[in-house]
């Protein structure tokens, strides 16, 4: 019976020893990354021009469909969920209340690219399914575009 204590005691020694040498939780590396600004030029542009022409609106850029689309209740959470939580949007138009009015995203040439054409129908159709409008610009509108696109909203 003592023995086998003696071999209880090491056997936690030894283990204790082994997750602090694998996991040392006083020493953490240095993360090999750097700060990089949050939108493009064309992007900035457009934030600002937005801004300019719905000051009566919040302006979101660069939003995680997961922080404004839920999976409806008695559905696979996780495969829904997956579907989109790692996908953005360039632009939310929200009302003063933080109601959505409308996603806007500025496509550049990359969207011309297969997988990417792939990945914004997929976007398209959660948004869709969403109830949330998508406006799809091409290139930076002027602001009597802005205007009009939005005067349903005033």
């Amino acid at each position: 019976m003592k023995h086998l204590a003696f071999f209880v005691i090491i056997f936690f020694i030894i283990a204790l020893i082994i997750k602090y040498k694998r996991f040392p939780s006083h020493q953490i590396k240095d993360f090999p990354v750097y700060s990089c600004q949050p939108l493009s030029h064309p992007e900035m542009i457009l934030y600002f021009r937005l801004c300019k022409c719905l000051p009566n609106f919040i302006i979101l850029s660069q939003v995680s469909l997961s922080r404004f689309i839920k999976v409806k209740p008695n559905n696979n959470f996780g495969h829904w969920f997956n579907q989109y939580n790692r996908m953005t949007v360039d632009f939310v138009v929200c009302n003063k209340n933080f109601n959505i009015l409308s996603i806007i995203e500025l496509d550049d040439n990359t969207h011309n690219k297969p997988k990417r054409q792939n990945a914004d129908s997929k976007k398209n159709k959660i948004l869709h399914d969403a109830n949330i409008p998508l406006i799809r610009w091409q290139s930076i509108p002027n602001e009597s575009t802005i205007k009009e696109q939005f005067k349903t909203f005033s």
